[in-house]
């Protein structure tokens, strides 16, 4: 599939809704396997869903702050966007990526905290976090077919 599906995802449990329609439906896509895209999707939530030590953030962020703000209120993600070096998911991801994926964002749903350590932007908000988290799923789960289409 060259050209990505129009899907809006608002919530961790529309993202959970549509991996589990993708685990039925076409499972590769371009370079890249649903489990390599949840691989790839769940380590914000592995890196991030702690309470950072402060919630201002600090000057030497303020420039990837401002990149990140515009990332989550500027629409959709570009689907031509470079991934940071370390991301790129491992070929042989499995099921257990995707099972993984499903567990982190069950944790982001019960996660009590006002704010999450998103490294290099600094502390974030939770629910800008979501806001990230969901667009982030949206850009990547638009490339993979639901059973049936």
């Amino acid at each position: 599939m060259s050209k990505p599906r129009d899907i809006n995802i608002d919530s961790e449990a529309k993202i959970l809704s549509e991996i589990d329609l993708l685990r039925r439906g076409h499972r590769a896509a371009g370079n890249w396997t649903l489990p390599m895209a949840c691989w790839h999707l769940k380590l914000p939530l592995d890196i991030c869903l702690h309470m950072p030590k402060q919630t201002e953030t600090q000057p030497e962020q303020q420039e990837l702050k401002g990149r990140l703000d515009n990332l989550i209120d500027g629409g959709k993600m570009s689907h031509g966007m470079t991934i940071f070096p370390g991301t790129e998911p491992p070929a042989d991801a499995d099921e257990t990526a995707i099972d993984s994926i499903v567990a982190g964002l069950k944790a982001l749903q019960d996660y009590p905290e006002s704010h999450v350590d998103f490294g290099y932007f600094g502390p974030v908000p939770t629910d800008r976090f979501r806001m990230f988290i969901c667009k982030h799923a949206e850009n990547h789960l638009a490339f993979f077919l639901p059973e049936g289409k």
